[in-house]
């Protein structure tokens, strides 16, 4: 009977330890990434209308969760850490804000627009993943593809690849990584925007209608 007693008694110790222990752990906190990446301040009309339609994500990184790549072509997703939205939205969001700013177009449209456009922007979120395998710190890794398609045709006139890696460090945060990675994307695809649509037949034909119109309203 004592030895019952004695090995009750050590059992119902080592469980309050071991409960002990679990309850003394911090308990990880669930944490949302916010991209703000600014849009920039256009200046004059722009030209043409674009309907930004569905970007996708490619495999493994299509989930809000946060990926690491931790060897070589290993991940791992993080089930504290997320984006706002999937990557798609987050990158869809993104670059029609920075669009009207830019006002490279006239407008920007929404996919439930009923105006009609004269080019669609899809595009495809090929890598978004925190590095933890090429520095000293972790890296915010982008890599986005956008095409550009005249809606007459529906054929490409524009595709190209961005991609942007941004070390966080003790002065910067992963957010803010993750915010000048973002914005480094949508300058380079703006640079490349504007010198395509202003050199487009569409935007050739509105300069050469504006002298004449501001001539017939003169005296």
């Amino acid at each position: 009977m004592r030895r019952r007693r004695a090995i009750a008694a050590t059992l119902a110790c080592c469980l309050g330890v071991a409960l002990g222990c679990t309850i003394s752990q911090p308990i990880p906190t669930r944490r949302t990434l916010v991209l703000p990446a600014p849009a920039p301040v256009g200046h004059g009309p722009g030209c043409g209308v674009v309907r930004l339609h569905r970007i996708r994500t490619e495999s493994p990184f299509e989930r809000k969760s946060v990926m690491y790549r931790v060897d070589g072509n290993t991940y791992q997703r993080d089930p504290y850490t997320s984006f706002f939205a999937p990557p798609g939205q987050v990158v869809r969001q993104l670059t029609g804000e920075w669009l009207r700013g830019a006002r490279i177009f006239d407008m920007v449209l929404e996919p439930g627009d009923t105006r009609i456009e004269d080019w669609l922007l899809v595009g495809t979120v090929r890598r978004v993943f925190v590095d933890r395998v090429t520095g000293v710190y972790d890296e915010a890794v982008l890599e986005v593809e956008y095409t550009l398609l005249a809606r007459q045709t529906m054929r490409p006139v524009f595709e190209r690849s961005y991609g942007s890696v941004v070390a966080a460090s003790d002065d910067v945060t992963l957010d803010a990584a993750w915010a000048t990675a973002m914005s480094r994307v949508l300058a380079n695809l703006e640079a490349d925007l504007r010198v395509l649509v202003r050199g487009s037949e569409l935007c050739r034909t509105t300069d050469e209608e504006a002298p004449q119109t501001a001539a017939e309203g003169g005296p």
